[in-house]
This record gives structure tokens, C-alpha cells and sequence, in this order.
């Protein structure tokens, strides 16, 4: 089975990193970027590379919530993981997980939102 490729996205460099060290524990390959607009570039050149976006979404020049709608609206088959450390109204159209998160909690989410991914795909 080849391995994942995810796209991890946070200002914060050390949860970004984190994030990116659970992930290749878990077998993903993984691509960090530090704001949306830097994603956004990257998923332009390798969307099709790419099977995963996780996402802060407090970020400068382009936050997660943006990027997320620019992703499902450019590339749907992309599934989004969106993080956040505060207790705003997130948006409700995205899987969200709020920090802090354990290892376990977080890989839960991306399996789900890979699993659910996978059923709406083989459904169309």
C-alpha cells in the first residue's frame, strides 16, 4: 500500500511539527506549509498527490476556514482535518478537532475523515 500524503498547515511551527510527527508515525508522507495561501499554492501543484489537509484555523494571510473552503471548492476529494485552540463558533461544514488533542484523539479524526472520505467517493 503506497503511502499517504497529507498537507499539515499551522503558523506555530511546534504544533505544526507535532502534528506532522503523528502523522508519519501513523505511515503518512507529510508537507507542511505555514499559512493557507502557502497550502493553497502547494495543493495547486500536487492536489492530486495529496489525500489529507489538517489545518489550524487561526492563521495570518489566509486562515484555515478559507483555505478549507478553497480546497473543497477547487479539490473535493480532498478530505480536511481543521484544529483550533479556541472556543469560537468553528464552521460546521468541516471535521473539527480542538487543541489540545492526544495523539489518539487526533489520529481517530484523520481515520474517520479518510474512512468518510472513501464512502462518499465509492457513493458517487
Amino acid at each position: 500500500m503506497p503511502q499517504l500524503l497529507s498537507l499539515v498547515v499551522d503558523d506555530e511551527p511546534s504544533v505544526r511539527a507535532y502534528v506532522a510527527t503523528l502523522l508519519r508515525r501513523d505511515g503518512f508522507r507529510v508537507l507542511e506549509a505555514e499559512n493557507g495561501a502557502e497550502a493553497l499554492a502547494l495543493l495547486r501543484g500536487l492536489a492530486p498527490k495529496i489525500t489529507l489537509l489538517v489545518s489550524d484555523i487561526c492563521m495570518p494571510t489566509m486562515d484555515g476556514v478559507a483555505l478549507a473552503r478553497a480546497v473543497r471548492k477547487e479539490f473535493p476529494a480532498i478530505p480536511i482535518l481543521l484544529m483550533t485552540g479556541y472556543a469560537e463558533t468553528p464552521p460546521t461544514e468541516f471535521r473539527l478537532i480542538e487543541k489540545p488533542f492526544t495523539a489518539t484523539a487526533f489520529l481517530n479524526n484523520i481515520r474517520s475523515a479518510l474512512r468518510d472520505e472513501t464512502r462518499t467517493a465509492s457513493s458517487d
